[in-house]
Order: structure tokens, then C-alpha cells, then sequence
């Protein structure tokens, strides 16, 4: 009896200290969210305007249409061909690989399903490109909105938030 009580005491004692790092976890969460809100609103219009320009040209660009073809040919990307989409990411959108790493650690799969849909890839081509189902990115889409805010959203939700980044 007195080795069942301390099993069960052991493991309350677990649940309490899982419970408080996921509240933790949940306000930084929160906070990074409405950082992210904050600087989204308070954005002055010429550097607004400026992150626009530079948006439209990177999707002008001669590498965004050549990478826009390799993805549409359906071939799996290699590693290489994911350093390059970071590093041309970068400069247009200086913020969104971290942000999104501190919203939630993600895996290999749910990080190039970002960048995918940062760089308005549709579903379909994304599933093509990492050799999955349609219906496993619609999923992995809608499971990051749920573990980022807390709450059941769907894949459409998550894609919306994306743009945001």
C-alpha cells in the first residue's frame, strides 16, 4: 500500500510540473502572438509599403518562377534546394523563420509545410513536393493551428496565419 501511494503521489507530482510548463509555454506563446499583432498594426506606411515592393519583386524574381516550375513538376526538393529557399526567404520576410520557432517546435515535415505555404505554394503542390497525401498536409495545417492557439482551427486558419508572419 505505502509503494502505491508513493507511485500515485509521484505521478501527481508529474502531472502538476507538465501542467505548469504548459501554462508557461502558453503565455509566451499569447505574448509572442500579440507581439506579432503589435508590430503587424503599428507598421509605419513607408515601411509597409517598402516590405510590399520587396515582396513583389521577389515574386517577379527569376528564382521564385524557376522554383514555382520545379515545384509544379512534382519532384521532391533536396536538401540543398531548402537552404536556398531559406536563404531567399530571409531577406524578403527577415522575421518569419523565428517567429515561427518560437510559436512551436516544429518537425522537418511541419517546417517545410511553412515555408511552402509562406511562399503561396497551394496544398496539393506542397503534398507532391514532400511525397505526402493532400490530405496529410490539410492535417498537419489545421494540428499547428490547434497546438499554436490552443483551439480547434482549420487548415484554412493556419494558412491565413502564415501570411501574417
Amino acid at each position: 500500500m505505502f509503494y502505491v501511494t508513493v507511485i500515485l503521489a509521484l505521478l501527481a507530482l508529474l502531472l502538476v510540473i507538465y501542467v505548469r510548463q504548459m501554462v508557461k509555454r502558453n503565455k509566451v506563446i499569447r505574448r509572442e502572438l500579440q507581439l506579432i499583432n503589435e508590430q503587424n498594426t503599428l507598421m509605419p506606411q513607408p515601411v509597409a509599403q517598402a516590405m510590399r515592393m520587396v515582396e513583389q519583386e521577389f515574386y517577379s524574381s527569376e528564382y521564385y518562377r524557376s522554383l514555382r516550375q520545379r515545384i509544379e513538376s512534382g519532384e521532391p526538393m533536396q536538401a540543398a534546394e531548402w537552404s536556398a529557399v531559406e536563404q531567399h526567404l530571409k531577406p524578403v520576410y527577415p522575421n518569419f523563420i523565428s517567429r515561427l520557432y518560437n510559436l512551436h517546435n516544429l518537425s522537418t515535415h511541419e517546417y517545410q509545410v511553412c515555408l511552402l505555404l509562406k511562399l503561396n505554394i497551394p496544398p496539393t503542390q506542397i503534398a507532391n513536393v514532400l511525397c505526402k497525401e493532400v490530405s496529410s498536409i490539410s492535417s498537419t495545417r489545421s494540428r499547428l493551428y490547434g497546438k499554436v492557439f490552443g483551439k480547434k482551427g482549420s487548415s484554412k486558419d493556419w494558412d491565413a496565419f502564415i501570411a501574417t508572419l
